[in-house]
C-alpha cells in the first residue's frame, strides 16, 4: 500500500514528479529576465508575493475527509520544502503567507531558517483562540526597513487576524516609505459572514486611516496582501474599489470590474474541486483620492441589504414600503430606529450568533446622508439608497461572495469558542461576557512593536506603478486549475511595483 507521501509527491511536484525547471519557479524565467532582474534594477523595484500555504492540519488525503496531511510528516515537509524554495527562487521584496502552521515547530523553523539563509527578516502571528495557523510575512533586509509592526486582532467569530508593518525602502534613488498589510479573511459560510468580512476590512482600513493620522504621516502606497475568501463580484471587492484600492493582478492585465473580466482567472481550488479568485494584491496610490471611509461602508451595507431584498422577491417601491412598515409614511418622514432595526432582523442582518448590525452601526446607518439633515434620514434616502428599481443586470449575483455553501464548503469550519474577555482588556467587556469586538473601531486590542526611531519623519512619497503581475501555476491565469500542481489549494500571487525616485527638498 502506498505511504501518504507517495501519494502526495507526484502531484505536489507535478506530473512524473518533476517539478518547474531551474529558473521557472513563479513564471520567472531564466535569470535575465525582467522579473528576476527587477530587484537589482537601478529604477528601483519592489515586489511581492502572497500565497496561501494550506496548513497540513486542514488539508485532506482522501475526498472523505478522515485523514489530514497534519498527522504525515513526510508528505507536508516535502510540500513545503518545495514551497519554500520556490519563494526562494522568485526573491520577492516581501513575502505574505497565510494559513501557516505556527503550531508545528519543526514547520516554522524551516521557514525562518530558510528565509533568514536568503536574506529575509519575518514576523508571524497566530490566529487568536489558539486555532492552530496564522500569517506569516517576510521582507528583504537588503531592500528594506521595517519601521513599525503591529498585530491587528479581530476578535469575531473567526479568530482572524492582520499583520501591518510600515517599511522604508532602502534604495539609493529612492527613500520611498509604504505601508504593508498581511491577512486572511473569514470565509462567507452564509451572507450574515459577508458583513462580518466588510467589517474586518473596515478594521485593516480604519487602523491604517489613524496610523496615519496619529504620526502624521505624508500619504504613501498601501499594499494589501492575502487570501481575501471572496471574489470579484463579491462586497468586499467593491468596498475596497469605493476606497481607491486597485487589485494588481487586474491592472497588469488591464481587467476591468465588469462580470465578464470577473472569472478570467483564478487562484483557489478547494477539496471538490470548485474554483474561484480570491487571492489579492491591493494597491492604493498617495494620489488617489479617497471617500470617506464610513460612506463606502454605508454603501456596502445598504448593497447587501438590497440583495437580501431581492433574494425574497422585493424588487420595487411597494414592496419595499410594505417590508419597512411604511405605507402610511411621506417621502419626509424620518425612518424610525424601531422599524429600521426590525426590517433588519427580518433580513437576517442582526443574528447574534453570526456578529449581525450593532446598535451603534445600525444608528450610523440610519444618519442621514442629507447636508441639511442632521439625524435620522428620510424615507426618500431610504429608497434612493436601496435603489430597488435599477437592480443591477447581475442583481441575482450580488451575494456570490457568499459562494454557496452546497458546493465551496471552507476547510476552516470548526465553531470559534469564546475568548476570554481578560484577553482583550480594553474592550469594555465584562469579565463574563463572550469576547466578539463589536466595535466599528478597533483601536484598542492591537499590539504594536516599534522598530525605528526615525517614523515621524516626513518624506514625500511617490505613487507605485504596477509593472508586472503573474500567477503561479500559470494554467490558472486562463481560468483551468492543473490536475499536476499540489503544492496548496491556492495559486502563488506575485506584483511588482515600480518605485519612481523621490526627490528630497531643502
Amino acid at each position: 500500500m502506498p505511504t501518504c507521501l507517495q501519494k502526495q509527491l507526484c502531484g505536489a511536484l507535478g506530473s512524473g514528479g518533476a517539478g518547474p525547471p531551474v529558473g521557472g519557479a513563479l513564471g520567472l524565467g531564466v535569470d535575465e529576465s525582467p522579473r528576476s532582474m527587477c530587484m537589482n534594477d537601478e529604477s528601483s523595484f519592489l515586489s511581492c508575493t502572497t500565497l496561501n500555504i494550506l496548513a497540513p492540519i486542514y488539508k485532506r488525503l482522501n475526498q472523505e475527509g478522515s485523514s489530514l496531511e497534519s498527522h504525515c510528516r513526510e508528505s507536508w515537509l516535502i510540500r513545503n520544502e518545495r514551497i519554500l524554495e520556490l519563494l526562494v527562487r522568485e526573491k520577492s521584496s516581501i513575502i505574505c503567507l497565510q494559513e501557516f502552521w505556527l503550531g508545528n515547530e519543526e514547520l516554522v523553523r524551516l521557514y525562518e531558517d530558510g528565509l533568514s539563509a536568503a536574506g529575509y527578516g519575518m514576523f508571524k502571528l497566530a490566529r487568536t483562540n489558539n486555532r492552530g495557523d496564522g500569517l506569516f510575512t517576510a521582507y528583504r533586509t537588503d531592500g528594506l526597513e521595517v519601521m513599525d509592526y503591529s498585530e491587528i486582532l479581530f476578535y469575531d467569530c473567526g479568530d482572524r487576524v492582520a499583520q501591518f508593518l510600515h517599511m522604508k525602502s532602502d534604495h539609493r534613488s529612492s527613500l520611498q516609505e509604504l505601508l504593508v498589510v498581511n491577512t486572511h479573511l473569514l470565509f462567507p459560510h452564509n451572507s450574515n459572514f459577508c458583513l462580518i468580512r466588510l467589517r474586518q476590512v473596515y478594521k485593516i482600513l480604519d487602523y491604517l486611516e489613524k496610523y496615519i493620522e496619529k504620526l502624521q504621516l505624508s500619504p504613501m502606497p498601501i499594499i494589501l496582501c492575502g487570501d481575501w475568501n471572496g471574489s470579484k463580484r463579491g462586497q468586499v471587492y467593491k468596498f475596497l474599489r469605493a476606497r481607491g484600492f486597485v487589485s494588481s493582478y487586474d491592472m497588469a492585465h488591464q481587467y476591468t470590474d465588469s462580470d465578464a473580466d470577473s472569472h478570467r482567472w483564478v487562484s483557489h481550488r478547494n477539496h471538490r474541486g470548485n474554483i474561484c479568485g480570491v487571492d489579492f494584491i491591493w494597491l492604493l496610490n498617495p494620489s488617489k483620492h479617497q471617500r470617506p471611509l464610513s460612506e463606502c461602508w454605508k454603501e456596502a451595507v445598504f448593497m447587501i441589504m438590497k440583495a437580501k431584498l431581492l433574494e425574497m422577491g422585493i424588487k420595487d417601491e411597494k414592496d419595499t414600503i410594505e417590508f419597512f412598515e411604511c405605507e402610511d409614511a411621506t417621502e419626509d418622514d424620518l425612518v424610525p430606529f424601531e422599524k429600521f432595526q426590525h426590517a433588519l432582523n427580518r433580513l437576517g442582518l442582526m443574528d447574534e450568533d453570526s456578529e449581525g448590525l450593532t446598535t451603534p452601526e445600525i444608528e450610523d446607518l440610519l444618519q442621514s446622508t442629507a447636508p441639511e439633515n442632521t439625524g435620522f434620514m428620510t424615507y426618500g434616502e431610504l429608497k434612493t439608497l436601496l435603489n430597488l428599481h435599477q437592480a443591477e443586470p447581475m442583481s441575482s449575483c450580488l451575494l456570490k461572495d457568499k459562494l454557496d455553501d452546497s458546493t465551496y464548503l471552507c476547510k476552516d469550519t470548526i465553531p470559534a469558542s469564546p475568548i476570554p474577555a481578560k484577553a482583550n482588556s480594553n474592550n469594555g467587556l465584562s469579565s463574563g461576557d463572550c469576547l466578539y469586538s463589536r466595535k466599528v473601531v478597533p483601536v484598542e486590542g492591537m499590539t504594536t512593536m516599534k522598530i525605528a526611531d526615525d517614523i515621524v519623519e516626513k518624506h514625500p512619497c511617490s505613487d507605485f506603478d504596477v509593472k508586472d503581475a503573474h500567477l503561479f501555476p500559470p494554467e490558472v491565469e486562463q481560468g483551468f486549475w492543473p490536475d499536476s500542481y499540489s503544492l496548496s489549494d491556492h495559486a502563488f500571487l506575485t506584483a511588482v511595483f515600480s518605485i519612481s525616485p523621490t526627490v528630497l527638498t531643502a
